[in-house]
Formats: C-alpha cells, structure tokens, sequence
C-alpha cells in the first residue's frame, strides 16, 4: 500500500461567513465573511440600524470623506477584521452582553444606500 499525506494548512482558519458581535461592543467579522466579500479591499463601513425589525447594516467603503465611517481593523494576516462601534451600540440600546454571538449575513439593497449587508437580532430576546 502507497500512501500519499498532504499537510493540513488552515489550522486555527474560520471558514463560516458571519458577523459577529461582541461582548466589548464590536463587530468581527469571519476569515469566511472576509474571503467571501473580499474585505481587504475595504478600509471603512458605515453602520446602520433598524429599530423596528431590530438589524445592524453594513456598507463598506473606501470614501474617506463619508460621515459617520468606522474604520475598519484589518488581522495582520488579513483573514479577518473588527470594527469597534461602541458609541452605535450604546445609542441604539444593543446589549452586548445578551446579543453576543455570530449571525449569519444576508444582503440587502436599499435604493436611497445600495447594497448592505446586514444582520438581525433575535426580536423574542429584546436588549
């Protein structure tokens, strides 16, 4: 018998797409989400929330002059990035601490914006 290894070179990669909230009151975002999207391409997003139906959006940019931008803070090794919105979360009442976990994306396209992606909390577990 001849057998043929292949070293396994994705240790410690996530390959979900999703975006996450965290306790400290940031988004992350997947290597899965990232590689997907291509969001090294990508330095800043602007946030945006629906109080009625309870969901965060997400319109990456490069526009330096767009108002309200977070920037966002690529892994040194480019297979996932974070974005620190404590003073979104804190105005639209988002409990961190309840709500933390990874949601799965789904895309969007509002004619006045274009296309966001966004996520949506649970609306039986109100913040």
């Amino acid at each position: 018998m001849e057998l043929f290894f292949q070293e396994f070179k994705n240790r410690g990669a996530k390959s979900p797409e999703n975006i996450s909230l965290t306790r400290s009151a940031s988004f992350g975002f997947s290597y899965g989400f990232c590689k997907k999207h291509n969001l090294t391409r990508f330095r800043y997003v602007v946030l945006f929330y629906d109080k009625k139906n309870r969901a965060v959006g997400f319109l990456f940019t490069n526009n330096k002059k767009r108002k309200n931008k977070y920037k966002i803070n690529h892994s040194p090794s480019g297979k996932s990035a974070h974005v620190v919105a404590k003073a979104f979360i804190r105005a639209h009442r988002i409990d961190p601490k309840t709500l933390h976990g990874h949601y799965k994306p789904q895309i969007y396209e509002q004619t006045d914006i274009g296309k966001l992606f966004y996520i949506q909390f649970d609306p039986q577990n109100p913040s």
